[in-house]
């Protein structure tokens, strides 16, 4: 059993993501070998490159609203909804630029590194 405070973990820039961050709650760095799990920020207008892993990826909307490109499809998501994105398929977060957008990220196996 593992008890983390998401306030006290640092957050990270992540790879090919502009004005987004992760705390880290779950992953490889923490001995984790099936799953990954970030709570993520992203400002209005931030932005991550288009991009696919070999991994299950859900995405979890907890506050705000953001914009989704799947299979060159855009989907705007709100607080309570989630997007599953099935391995290889490509997609990019967006900032709607009306509002930040918090929201987790749940990866099998994970789709970052240490």
């Amino acid at each position: 059993m593992k008890l983390i405070d998401i306030g006290t973990l640092s957050p990270v820039s992540m790879q090919a993501h502009n004005q987004a961050f992760s705390r880290r709650v779950w992953g490889p760095e923490n001995g984790s070998k099936n799953m990954a799990i970030g709570y993520n920020f992203l400002f209005a207008q931030g932005w991550a490159e288009e991009h696919s892993h070999e991994s299950e990826h859900v995405f979890i909307i907890l506050e705000g609203s953001c914009d989704f490109k799947v299979n060159n499809i855009l989907y705007n998501l709100n607080t309570g909804q989630a997007l599953v994105i099935e391995p290889g398929e490509p997609h990019q977060i967006l900032g709607n630029g009306r509002e930040d957008c918090t929201y987790l990220t749940v990866t099998s196996p994970p789709a970052w590194k240490n």
